[in-house]
């Protein structure tokens, strides 16, 4: 279970198999270092390992303990790219930061994997690819401009049609799709955890249960204010990423938190997983609302979607989650399910990352939309090549200042509608 969170999303099938926690410093007195960064998801632990590896003087500040957030409460796909695709990007970024970018988050699984592999990280990791499952012809179409955009960059993607698509998912729901052999698996809370112990090992402080009360900026150093004691830094990262709060200055006003959930039934017999995801591959579909799937390793599957803004609308999702199982696989039959869990995904409004700049100064990595796992670990490279003062021009994403979205007490109001238009829609175009 997930220690201090609401019951409804604490029952998680990877804190319930996680390795060996990350033991932590304890913060007394005050503390000096280069750079000071809070939040311990992946994002932040990124950050902190690759500050290390550049000989920055890191420490890292989590509220509760690392991968405590949506790090270690996502579906792990490792998945290629972004939201959009390499033209849209081009159009928004312009021609020389988009192939950056495209090139950047198109190779983020295997800088993913390869991490993986240098530092022996043990976390399941497979790198059997992704599929992007469609049924409607909206979807097909948004495939097959994926296929040949991606084409166009050179990736190794290729269109599946009826046959071999419901073949390799096990279902007959799926009449087309796109297999993207870079994607992958991973167990995420055991990534982020290992993750940081290799950061750790490099010289990373990690205070744990120490949550920020305050952040002072002065002209030339930050005082960060918590519990036991303060640390003093030459620049803050914040990487609360939907985890933040106003009163304490943690919060990423660039994004909306969105709450997504996922749903492990009990180990599937032998035969069964012969049929369902047989070639290991992780899938998500083109929904508006999407559905995202996977088998575990041991034997579960896993099915993720769309979460509520109230426990009563997380536990109709969570339901309905259960009856897309049914639907889907019907040789599941009468399955159970051990585990049912969720978590904050950030959005933000033009769909893309940011890194974002405070008015104090203070250095924001924010906004995955969904596909953090390989977008954490590779912008947290960035961020740190930023800090070592890497010219902005040289970085391969941009840096923007920080742009609030208006009305964000409003927001947990606005989302219902907003799901239940999208909903509609993904019902007219099945």
């Amino acid at each position: 279970m997930i220690k201090n969170e609401n019951p409804l999303l604490a029952n998680s099938i990877w804190s319930a198999t996680a390795n060996d926690r990350v033991v932590g410093e304890q913060l007394s007195s005050s503390k000096q270092f280069d750079v000071a960064i809070i939040g311990g998801g992946i994002s932040g632990v990124s950050v902190a390992f690759h500050c290390a590896l550049l000989g920055i003087n890191a420490c890292l500040l989590e509220k509760e303990t690392i991968g405590w957030g949506a790090s270690g409460r996502n579906g792990g796909q490792v998945i290629p790219g972004l939201k959009e695709l390499p033209e849209d990007v081009y159009k928004f970024f312009g021609s020389k930061m988009g192939k950056k970018i495209v090139a950047l988050a198109g190779g983020a699984p295997d800088y993913v994997f390869n991490l993986i592999k240098k530092y022996k990280i043990e976390c399941g990791a497979s790198q059997n690819g992704w599929i992007q499952a469609s049924v409607s012809e909206n979807g097909l179409q948004k495939n097959r401009s994926l296929l040949r955009q991606w084409k166009e960059q050179g990736a190794p993607v290729h269109l599946l049609l009826a046959p071999e698509i419901q073949s390799l998912i096990g279902s007959d729901n799926y009449t087309h799709g796109i297999l993207d052999p870079r994607g992958g698996k991973l167990h995420p809370l055991n990534y982020v955890l290992g993750l940081a112990k290799v950061a750790q090992k490099k010289g990373v402080a990690i205070y744990q249960e120490c949550p920020v009360e305050s952040i002072e900026s002065n002209t030339n150093y930050y005082k960060i204010y918590c519990a036991t004691g303060q640390v003093i830094a030459q620049k803050v990262i914040l990487t609360t990423n939907a985890y933040g709060e106003d009163s304490t200055g943690t919060r990423n006003k660039n994004i909306i938190p969105v709450q997504s959930v996922q749903v492990a039934t009990a180990p599937l017999s032998d035969n069964i997983l012969k049929t369902i995801l047989p070639n290991g591959h992780v899938v998500s579909d083109t929904r508006r609302l999407l559905k995202y799937f996977r088998i575990s390793e041991d034997g579960r599957l896993l099915m993720g979607g769309r979460g509520g803004v109230s426990n009563r609308g997380t536990s109709i999702q969570i339901e309905e989650l259960k009856r897309s199982v049914s639907k889907m696989f019907p040789i599941t039959g009468e399955v159970e399910y051990e585990y049912s869990w969720g978590g904050n995904v950030a959005l933000t409004l033009d769909h893309y990352p940011q890194i974002s700049l405070f008015d104090n100064g203070v250095i924001s990595l924010s906004g995955y939309n969904g596909r953090g796992v390989a977008l954490t670990t590779i912008l947290g490279k960035v961020v740190a090549d930023l800090i070592n003062n890497v010219p902005s021009e040289d970085l391969d994403f941009p840096i923007k200042k920080l742009r609030s979205i208006p009305f964000s007490q409003f927001h947990n109001f606005i989302i219902p509608f907003a799901t239940w238009y999208k909903r509609l829609l993904d019902n007219i175009e099945r």
